[in-house]
């Protein structure tokens, strides 16, 4: 069973995350989703996401600082997703590959972004707010495709 990683990188104030513009795989093309990417060997989801977070980014955020609050169970693979606080300069994110990487309001989510990704997005606001206090809150999607 194949393994993926999507993080969603937010401010310290969470009135923004990261993004990137996908251009690859076709059903993903010209779409936002967070970072991620495949997990290699015996790495953990949160191992993962650090790697694939510093090669898209160039945002060094250590494993210990992911924090797991959902996934998509499908026949064939699982995709775990995280989300972290970057709490130093934003400018320093940068696009290192292909795919451009985007600060985007929080507010002001594009339309362009897969459905799952956006309900995982508007759970992982939701369960963040101070108001909320929902905390260790986990969200499972079982996929047939």
């Amino acid at each position: 069973m194949k393994k993926y990683t999507v993080g969603f990188v937010f401010d310290e104030c969470m009135n923004n995350v990261l993004l990137i513009h996908k251009t690859h795989p076709p059903f993903q093309k010209d779409t936002y989703n967070g970072l991620g990417g495949e997990i290699e060997g015996v790495e953990t989801p949160e191992e993962a996401m650090a790697r694939e977070c510093e090669e898209e980014s160039n945002l060094l955020i250590q494993p210990h600082h992911w924090h797991r609050f959902g996934q998509i169970n499908k026949p064939k693979k699982v995709i775990y997703f995280l989300s972290a606080i970057f709490t130093g300069n934003p400018a320093h994110a940068k696009t290192m590959t292909e795919e451009s990487v985007r600060w985007i309001s929080t507010q002001k989510i594009p339309a362009k972004i897969l459905p799952t990704t956006t309900e995982m997005l508007e759970y992982c606001i939701a369960i963040s707010s101070i108001d909320t206090k929902r905390e260790g809150e986990y969200k499972i999607l079982n996929l047939d495709e």
